[in-house]
C-alpha cells in the first residue's frame, strides 16, 4: 500500500479508531517515527502543513513545507495560528486541553 493510500484509509477511519492510534505512536519509537519517518513521507506526498501535539508536555510542533521552514515548536500558552490559511485561523489549545 502506498503513503497516499494508507493517508486516504486513516481520513475515512472513525475518529474513534483514529484517536487509538494517535495514542498508539506515543513514546520514543512513535516520536522518532513522527518527527524523521512522517515528516520525510509527508513532504514527498505534497502535505503543506502538519502538527505533531504533545498532551503531556503541551507542546506543538508546526512542520511548514509551504514555506520551507524549520519546524516551530509552541506551548499551550498561546493559540497556534494555521500557517496554510496564513495565520487567520487559530487553534487554542489550553481550551481543547481543559476539554479533556
Amino acid at each position: 500500500m502506498s503513503y497516499q493510500e494508507e493517508m486516504e484509509r486513516f481520513v475515512q477511519m472513525p475518529a474513534r479508531t483514529k484517536a487509538k492510534r494517535i495514542r498508539q505512536s506515543r513514546g520514543e519509537p512513535g516520536r522518532r517515527r513522527d518527527l524523521i519517518t512522517k515528516h520525510a513521507k509527508y513532504a514527498e506526498a505534497g502535505v503543506r502543513e502538519y502538527w505533531i501535539v504533545d498532551i503531556e508536555a503541551e507542546t506543538v510542533v508546526v512542520c511548514d513545507f509551504e514555506h520551507e521552514s524549520l519546524p516551530k515548536i509552541c506551548g499551550f500558552a498561546a493559540p497556534v495560528p494555521v500557517g496554510i490559511w496564513g495565520g487567520d485561523c487559530l487553534v487554542d489549545f489550553s481550551s481543547i486541553l481543559a476539554r479533556l
